[in-house]
């Protein structure tokens, strides 16, 4: 079971790591980027996830034909990180940490719902 989890870890981890490096934003003729420290940040949260509590939540997952349950979850993390991100004091930590979270149910979508 723990290499079991370990490698989900990885594969997350490498999905995320991957895919974070490549996204960028050009406003105002500036080009912006997640720097390392905000990308690592996002995959903790990613794979936090599958801990303890994470894996008792079929819902965050995908699991179990949860399929409104888990879109609910979605919907309501993007609105999480656009508030978190937009208010008049930015939380950019607490916005990474819901956008590691939302990534872990996109990823686990394609793997858990066949």
């Amino acid at each position: 079971y723990n290499d079991v989890l370990y490698n989900i870890l990885l594969i997350h981890s490498a999905i995320s790591k991957t895919r974070l490096k490549a996204v960028s934003a050009t406003v105002g003729g500036k080009t912006y980027t997640f720097t390392g420290k905000a990308r690592s940040a996002i995959v903790k949260a990613n794979t936090a996830v599958d801990g303890v509590v994470g894996l008792t939540k079929d819902y965050w997952h995908f699991d179990a034909e949860q399929f409104p349950r888990a879109s609910s979850r979605l919907i309501g993390l993007k609105k999480d990180v656009i508030a978190k991100i937009t208010a008049a004091i930015p939380k950019g930590k607490a916005a990474r940490v819901s956008l590691g979270q939302a990534l872990t149910t996109i990823q686990d979508f394609y793997s858990h719902s066949n």
